[in-house]
């Protein structure tokens, strides 16, 4: 079902996108990367509008927790203000993420037993994109992917508007630095097309996020 429903129609795009890219494996994963994105891009604005109205509910958050120290009251009544505000702190496209790695990670060949018989597989494919082997690992691709990563988490809606005086805010300013690390050292040991996708995404991120802050309800 994961295959068919996920992993399947991502591989065919993949394949179709390095025909349209002469067989570049670097182009067809970037396009990937920037299709997946519009697909997504109802979920990701909702998210955004989520996270700006969290930032307005804060006196009120705070309030809650002032009138109800107990934690399970606390809960319920946070959530119940999300309900009322129609905010979902929990809205997310991660298997839709998921996916992608899986497909980057198998790779154009590894992956052939999901290719429709529609789809025609190009006739040579390059690796090589802008001097680095996608098929193999690459460490400074790895690096970039790490700093692009923090430079997406750093300027993210989550980390504007935070509220320094709740301690998730806390946990958010150490994620700025552990998931960007992860990322680092994770495509250190993958195959540098993971890399790329991880810098196109984080790129293409930024580029969204800024024009989402520009059209925000105030």
């Amino acid at each position: 079902m994961w295959q068919t429903i996920v992993l399947a129609p991502m591989y065919n795009i993949l394949v179709a996108l390095a025909g349209l890219f002469d067989g570049s494996l670097g182009w067809a994963v970037i396009g990937l990367t920037l299709a997946v994105k519009l697909a997504l891009l109802p979920f990701s604005w909702k998210t955004h509008v989520t996270q700006v109205l969290q930032k307005k509910l804060q006196p009120r958050i705070a309030q809650i927790k002032k009138e109800f120290p107990n934690q399970a009251e606390q809960s319920t009544k946070i959530m119940s203000l999300y309900k009322e505000s129609g905010s979902n702190p929990f809205a997310g496209c991660l298997p839709i993420l998921i996916g992608m790695y899986q497909v980057f990670y198998k790779g154009i060949e590894g992956g052939a037993q999901w290719l429709y018989t529609s789809v025609l597989m190009p006739d040579t494919i390059s690796t090589l994109f802008i001097g680095i082997d996608l098929a193999s690992k690459s460490i400074p691709l790895a690096v970039v992917a790490g700093i692009a990563q923090a430079i997406q988490l750093k300027f993210s809606p989550t980390m504007k508007h935070a509220d320094p005086n709740d301690p998730s805010a806390k946990m958010s300013r150490m994620m700025l630095y552990v998931i960007p690390i992860m990322i680092a050292v994770a495509g250190a040991s993958l195959p540098a097309s993971i890399s790329l996708y991880f810098i196109a995404n984080a790129v293409i991120t930024m580029i969204q996020e800024a024009i989402f802050s520009k059209i925000t309800p105030k």
